[in-house]
């Protein structure tokens, strides 16, 4: 009776120290407001009210990290444009929530090294053009895919430090899944933005390749779409607020979406949670229409172990 009893109360101890070890992970794209030029061949929908309403649900959601996936603003350089954003990620701090991002292509416009620099004020180590944070036992990568903007000497930086974070993660006991984060997709169906072959170049083979990596998040194109490639899986969550980039029909797709078409939601973040040796993913947001709707998707669960 004795020997049973201390097995039941070391079995409690342990899935509650399960529980609370969990901690659950937020991730948004695109985020910029419209700029002008943009107009003169897309319409808005609310995007800046839109991308309000989800910072104001995100600092009611019990996540424990933010990472911001590029195109936080539309222009890097503009002190105006990240008003709301700092408020923002002051909210964030003043609630306990870590918050990571890397740099998307609006982060480097006009002029590029201002708009960088103004990034690296609010996090300094993108700087490392590969960053590793460890929530929980999930492991997030995340990478500046800018490459036009990096010189040869960065890249290749980049992908020697990519490979040994890739390798020594897989090694590390601790670590029970791997995510890798870029802003620019490697795949993607938007009419708007291309999907980036030197990505899928430079880093998609390390990833199919490192079996605890389970997932590949990318902004970008501001659409909910989901890829499997060869059992590996690819997201595009870039429904932070910016401009409506239509998808191609479907006698054009490059590539075939997982995402059935009313499922996906115009404009949300994501949450990412383990529970034992799942990974559940799921979308949150709502639709241009309606801004009183609160949508929820689950878009994918992960055996990971």
């Amino acid at each position: 009776m004795i020997r049973r009893a201390i097995y039941i109360i070391v079995l409690l101890l342990t899935v509650c120290n399960h529980v609370l070890s969990q901690q659950k992970i937020g991730v948004i794209a695109d985020t910029q407001s419209p700029i002008w030029i943009e107009l003169l061949w897309s319409e808005t929908e609310r995007n800046v009210e839109a991308t309000d309403t989800l910072f104001a649900r995100l600092l009611k959601e019990p996540v424990d990290a933010l990472f911001f996936l590029g195109d936080l603003v539309a222009i890097g350089s503009y002190a105006r444009h990240w008003v709301p954003v700092d408020a923002f990620l002051d909210a964030l701090h003043q609630k306990g929530i870590r918050t990571y991002a890397i740099p998307g292509n609006h982060e480097y416009s006009i002029p590029a090294g201002w708009g960088i620099a103004d990034f690296y004020k609010r996090f300094p180590d993108a700087r490392k053009l590969i960053e590793i944070q460890t929530i929980d036992s999930i492991a997030m990568v995340l990478l500046d895919t800018n490459y036009s903007k990096l010189n040869r000497k960065q890249k290749e930086i980049q992908d020697l430090r990519y490979k040994i974070c890739m390798d020594s993660l897989q090694n590390n006991p601790a670590v029970k899944a791997i995510i890798v984060c870029t802003h620019q997709p490697p795949f993607t169906n938007s009419t708007g933005v291309s999907p980036d072959k030197k990505i899928e170049e430079r880093l998609v083979p390390t990833y199919m390749a490192t079996p605890k990596a389970v997932l590949f998040l990318s902004g970008h194109s501001h659409n909910l779409e989901r890829f499997r490639q060869l059992g590996k899986e690819f997201l595009v969550i870039g429904g932070g607020g910016g401009l409506r980039q239509p998808l191609l029909t479907s006698e054009k797709l490059k590539y075939t979406d997982l995402m059935h078409p009313t499922a996906r939601i115009r404009y949300f973040y994501v949450i990412i949670e383990r529970k034992r040796d799942k990974l559940h993913v799921k979308a949150k947001g709502m639709n241009a229409d309606d801004f009183s709707e609160h949508i929820e998707r689950q878009i994918v669960e992960i055996d990971i172990r």
